[in-house]
């Protein structure tokens, strides 16, 4: 309900232990490759789990690499006892090794998440009882890109309720996917 203020600092900032080449020309190249996210920090998800706030996010370092044509983009997580933080990185960051947008909800006492592209757990759900350390539990065809869920109170009713409906990204158009328009759509779960 608000009112909302904004903070004069970030809440969270990418890892200060990668360098770019000052005089690299147009391609970036690394002159020190630095952790997950010490390039960016982004796409943030905050839940409130176990009485704090967790603020997952995806990571991108400086030197990234690219693994079976994808991208090396992993998630993080960073725990806070109230929503403007301090908020610390926790220590078993990376929590996976794939992921482009942060998908997240809580269920059955734990939190669940959706990999949709960029590594090799693509495609993929996974839970985790503390939020940290996630346990493959099924995979996907057809995700929304950059989904948003729509979460409700009744998250424990049944496995899909964490995903029953939202708003994703989608791309319009033709041609190469820098020059298509894009816009945000609903989606819902199919049975």
């Amino acid at each position: 309900d608000g009112p909302w203020v904004k903070l004069a600092e970030p809440i969270l900032r990418p890892t200060p232990n990668g360098y770019w080449m000052k005089d690299s020309g147009t391609e970036r190249i690394p002159d020190k490759v630095g952790d997950f996210d010490s390039h960016k920090v982004h796409d943030p998800c905050i839940l409130y789990f176990k009485d704090k706030f967790y603020l997952y996010y995806k990571g991108q370092r400086v030197g990234e690499n690219r693994f079976w044509g994808n991208r090396e983009i992993m998630w993080g997580v960073a725990i806070a006892n109230k929503p403007e933080g301090p908020y610390i990185k926790s220590a078993y960051n990376p929590i996976s090794n794939t992921g482009h947008e942060v998908c997240v909800w809580r269920y059955k006492g734990g939190v669940a998440l959706i990999h949709t592209v960029d590594g090799p757990e693509e495609k993929t759900v996974q839970w985790s009882p503390d939020g940290i350390n996630f346990e493959l539990m099924s995979t996907l065809e057809n995700t929304p890109e950059a989904l948003g869920l729509f979460r409700t109170d009744e998250h424990d009713k049944s496995p899909q309720e964490g995903v029953r409906r939202g708003l994703s990204h989608a791309y319009g158009g033709e041609g190469h996917w820098k020059t298509r328009w894009n816009y945000i759509k609903r989606f819902d779960l199919v049975k």
